[in-house]
C-alpha cells in the first residue's frame, strides 16, 4: 500500500444496459457492485473515496467519503462525444485550410475564364485536388478518435472504454481479449478504406486530367 496514494471509485453509472438504476448499488454475488470494487481496491491505497452525483446518503453503509462530479446530472457518452468534437472542429478546420491553400489556381483561373461562376470553380477546379487529402484527413482523425474513445470512457464517458474499463475491473480476460481485439480490427478497417477511398479520388482526378 502507497500512503501518498488515494483511490477515488467513479461510481456515477445509470446502468441503462443493466435495466437502469444505479449501477454501484446493483446486486452481484450477494452483494453490491461498489463493495466488490472497494474490497480489490482499498488493499492498495490510502484511503478510497467515491465519486457520484445524487444523493450522497445512499452510500452511507460504506463509510466513505462521496464527491460530486463537477458536471451536473449525468452527461454520460455525450460529454466524450462533445469532448472529441470540440476538439476535432479545429484540427479538421486547419488541415482542410491547408489543403485547399496548397491547391493550384490555374483550374480556379480556367474555370473563371471560361464564364464560370465561384461556386463552378470551387465545386470543378478545387474540391477535384483537395478531395484526397480531405477524406485523408477525416478518416485519419476518425481513426484516431475511435482509440480515444477507448480512454476516454475510463474516465466515465461511456462507450467501448466503459466496457473495457468494467470487464477489466472483474478480470473478465475473454472479453477483454474481445473488446481490445474489436477495437485494433476497427482502426485496421478504417485505415484500409482511407486508402481506398483516397485512391478512388486520386483516380478521378486523373482521369479528369
Amino acid at each position: 500500500m502507497r500512503a501518498d496514494t488515494l483511490g477515488v471509485v467513479l461510481a456515477g453509472g445509470l446502468a441503462r444496459r443493466m435495466g437502469g438504476g444505479d449501477k454501484p448499488l446493483r446486486m452481484l454475488a450477494g452483494r453490491p457492485m461498489l463493495a466488490h470494487v472497494i474490497e480489490r481496491l482499498a488493499p492498495q491505497v490510502a484511503a478510497v473515496a467515491i465519486n457520484a452525483n445524487g444523493d450522497p446518503a445512499r452510500f452511507a453503509g460504506f463509510g466513505l467519503p462521496v464527491v460530486p462530479d463537477g458536471m451536473a446530472d449525468y452527461p454520460g457518452p455525450l460529454a466524450g462525444v462533445l469532448a472529441i468534437t470540440a476538439a476535432e472542429i479545429f484540427v479538421l478546420a486547419k488541415s482542410f485550410a491547408e489543403a485547399i491553400e496548397n491547391a493550384d489556381l490555374k483550374a480556379w483561373e480556367g474555370v473563371e475564364s471560361a464564364g464560370g461562376s465561384c461556386l463552378h470553380a470551387c465545386r470543378f477546379a478545387v474540391l477535384p485536388q483537395v478531395l484526397p487529402n480531405i477524406l485523408s484527413y477525416l478518416l485519419l482523425r476518425f481513426e484516431v478518435n475511435i482509440r480515444s474513445a477507448s480512454v476516454i470512457g475510463f474516465v466515465g464517458a461511456g462507450g467501448v472504454g466503459e466496457e473495457l474499463y468494467k470487464v477489466i475491473s472483474f478480470n473478465y480476460y475473454e472479453e477483454i481479449s474481445a473488446i481490445v481485439l474489436l477495437i485494433i480490427l476497427t482502426v485496421a478497417m478504417v485505415d484500409l478504406l482511407s486508402e481506398r477511398l483516397r485512391h478512388a479520388a486520386i483516380g478521378r482526378l486523373e482521369a479528369a486530367r
